[in-house]
């Protein structure tokens, strides 16, 4: 595999300052997009994606909302809200992508959220 190549999926997102004063869409209201300096996830409702340089991402970690599952993709870029998560039906997949282009990641633990 060459990890230059850009691996995509459509999935949905749920972006802003914390899971609470985030917003967000389901599936296919995004795109993200990863290669080995970057992912980038672009939505329907804004013209510039987010892009985060792979040196600013901290963290990416698999977890859950009830049974909705997602990567939260902790991050220093200032240019981007902290709180960025990437929902998609294809988890596995996209973890295997992001493994290959060696993002810090932590799929060992996943954590749910429950709303009540």
């Amino acid at each position: 595999m060459d990890k230059n190549m850009i691996y995509q999926e459509r999935g949905g997102f749920r972006i802003g300052e914390s899971m609470t004063f985030a917003w967000g869409s389901g599936w296919p209201k995004a795109l993200i997009k990863i290669d080995s300096d970057s992912i980038t996830i672009k939505t329907v409702y804004k013209r510039t994606p987010y892009k985060i340089d792979k040196e600013k991402i901290t963290l990416i970690s698999k977890e859950s909302y009830w049974f909705i599952p997602y990567l939260r993709i902790e991050h220093t870029d200032d240019q981007v809200p902290p709180f960025v998560t990437f929902v998609s039906w294809r988890t596995s997949k996209l973890i295997d992508e992001i493994s290959k282009r060696n993002y810090p990641l932590d799929i060992m633990s996943t954590t749910t959220i429950k709303p009540f």
